[in-house]
């Protein structure tokens, strides 16, 4: 009897990793990269101001129907889907892409849109 339940015990465990074992042989995953869309807004916005020539440049966003307006925008950088805006003193703003209206190197846009 004691036998008989060891050696039960030992196909069970067996059987089990063997199915364990073939569910490790799965094949290679392919890694898929997902872009977001602010990464890819804030891409096409720092290409946007390196195609303008004439500073000052001006950048207009929206955020709960008000409209802001930086200007004297020395540089943009993209870092992890969100624009990091420089201006001219110095200072560094942080800026959802989404809330982008317009970028200029003319003057600000103003009114409500």
């Amino acid at each position: 009897m004691k036998n008989k339940c060891l050696l039960g015990t030992s196909l069970f465990i067996a059987a089990l990793t063997g199915v364990f074992a073939q569910g490790s042989q799965a094949t290679a995953v392919t890694p898929v990269v997902i872009e977001s869309e602010n990464k890819l807004l804030s891409r096409s916005y720092v290409q946007a101001f390196g195609v303008l020539v004439r500073p000052p440049f001006t950048l207009t966003m929206q955020r709960e129907n008000i409209l802001y307006v930086l200007e004297d925008v020395r540089g943009v950088k993209e870092v992890g889907g969100l624009l990091v805006v420089e201006v001219g003193r110095g200072f560094n703003y942080i800026v959802n892409p989404k809330d982008v209206v317009a970028i200029s190197d003319g003057p600000a846009v103003r009114g409500d849109r």
